[in-house]
């Protein structure tokens, strides 16, 4: 077969393109995987765009992502420039860098750190966050994005830097609020097209004077590496150092079996946060969000965590395998609202061929993973929300035993080959846990206004940078029977007081 180039024609098929920009300015900056997706549907399931003399890949197929990315992922898992994330943490977050020395050196460490092993050493500090995330977003529903991100957090301060803080005290909201805003910048900076420098990198060469990316990254990479260089000596190195499993402490024990540096420890475990936690408040701001618009769901999983837990406990990971229902609403909602709808981008490190097509080196592949969770094929219906198909055998999704699946092991929703997201059982754990405690306790519905009528549900209103988030919208939150919160509440009292207690002792 001739070798042939799909690139997308300015000319003739797509759109009028302009000389050295191609298609930059038709590439949105919000939500650009919705504009992919509307071009796959007119050029197939791979194809090609221009900008700034750059060649964007667009994939829109899981077996395509999987044939690059994974069977080829010698040489498809590179990252392309992404010149704001790597500035604004100082070359150090590993989703934002290529695949140098430094990122093998750090994914060796982190893949040791999120070993099943050392997961499973965490659950009872999930546990207790998601049992106090249910026991606030009772009392204060409207705050739920800060109860759903400090679970997340307060895990990821306590597992990988031993830290346990008082609860709901000044230490706690900064952790907060420091990890998200991280996170939150790593996202916005990252989105395609938001600044020049990423199509034209000879714009890093200009004075800082001339340059106002460089005065906002100096800014940014500051304040982060001020906030986690304290975490890793808060408390003392003492304290860090006998904590029970922290990764800081597996680090300062064994440093040099690691062949890291102070300095890139520091971004490595920042790095962690994002890959083990900062997805799951996302993911269950979608739950939630779901179970509002197909409340027959909410029933469902009810029914079954009723069944299997009953009202004289609380739900924990013992019963991950007796609850299939749950997790079907859990994968399908990261499905249907995936939280990297745009997926995030490799790059190629030299020429290649696919079914034809000539992908030149240094290319920009973009996994968009808004179309391929809705290939038709593999998920009929995509566009609705249908957690059945991880549980009729009619589905292509089905499989069996329904003890084991469905789960989010090699879900698209997490990547592909090397790059896939090394905290995606993290993700798996906190969301079960803090799904079935809190429809074990509560029941989720649509708030109402003053006069009693039901207030309007978005059915797709996210944010459209690189973790797409529901916009804030209102729900209600009611105990379903008496004593079940209450019941919530003292574990979760009972759980971190042993955890304060541990730390005073040492």
């Amino acid at each position: 077969m001739p070798v042939t180039t799909f690139i997308v024609d300015t000319h003739e098929r797509l759109l009028p393109g302009w000389p050295v920009i191609g298609n930059a300015l038709e590439i949105p900056k919000t939500h650009a995987w919705l504009k992919f997706t509307e071009w796959a549907d007119e050029y197939g399931p791979i194809y090609q765009i221009q900008a700034f003399g750059t060649t964007l890949v667009i994939i829109s197929k899981e077996s395509i992502a999987n044939d690059l990315l994974g069977l080829r992922g010698a040489i498809y898992s590179d990252r392309p420039a992404l010149v704001m994330p790597r500035l604004i943490s100082d070359d150090g977050f590993l989703g934002a860098i290529g695949w140098t020395d430094y990122w093998r050196r750090a994914r060796r460490f982190t893949q040791s750190m999120l070993s099943t092993a050392n997961i499973q050493q965490s659950v009872p500090k999930q546990t207790t966050e998601a049992r106090q995330m249910v026991v606030d977003l009772a009392k204060s529903p409207s705050r739920y994005a800060y109860w759903l991100e400090r679970a997340g957090v307060m895990t990821s301060v306590k597992q990988i830097y031993g830290l346990t803080e008082e609860r709901g005290g000044h230490a706690e909201e900064r952790h907060v609020h420091e990890i998200v805003s991280y996170m939150e910048e790593i996202d916005r900076v990252a989105v395609p097209g938001a600044y020049l420098v990423e199509f034209i990198p000879a714009l890093l060469r200009l004075p800082t004077w001339l340059a106002p990316f460089k005065r906002e990254a100096k800014v940014l990479v500051r304040r982060h590496w001020e906030y986690f260089e304290l975490l890793m000596q808060q408390k003392s190195k003492k304290h860090v150092m006998n904590s029970d499993v922290s990764f800081a402490r597996r680090f300062l024990k064994s440093k040099d079996d690691w062949g890291l540096s102070d300095r890139e420890i520091v971004w490595v475990l920042s790095s962690i946060y994002g890959g083990a936690s900062g997805t799951s408040a996302t993911a269950m701001q979608s739950i939630i969000l779901n179970t509002c618009l197909f409340p027959e769901w909410q029933q469902r999983i009810q029914n079954e965590i009723d069944e299997v837990v009953g009202g004289n406990r609380l739900p924990d990971m013992d019963d991950f395998a007796s609850m299939p229902t749950v997790r079907a609403v859990i994968k399908e909602s990261m499905r249907w609202r995936p939280v990297l709808s745009g997926g995030f981008p490799h790059a190629v490190t030299k020429d290649d061929v696919y079914e034809g097509y000539h992908i030149p080196k240094g290319a920009i592949i973009i996994p968009n993973q808004w179309a391929i969770l809705r290939e038709e094929q593999l998920y009929p219906d995509a566009d609705s929300f249908k957690p059945e198909r991880w549980l009729e055998p009619k589905y292509p999704t089905y499989q069996e035993p329904l003890t084991m699946y469905p789960n989010l092991k090699r879900f698209a929703g997490f990547g592909h080959g090397r790059r896939i997201c090394p905290g995606l059982e993290v993700t798996e754990k906190s969301l079960f846990l803090q799904m079935s405690n809190l429809y074990w306790a509560c029941n989720i519905t649509r708030a109402k206004d003053e006069n009693g009528r039901e207030v309007d549900i978005p059915w797709y209103d996210y944010t459209g940078v690189a973790i797409s988030t529901p916009h804030p919208f209102r729900f209600a939150v009611e105990e379903r029977e008496e004593g079940r919160l209450k019941m919530m509440e003292q574990s979760a009292l009972t759980e971190h007081e042993a955890e304060m207690t541990l730390v005073r002792t040492l």
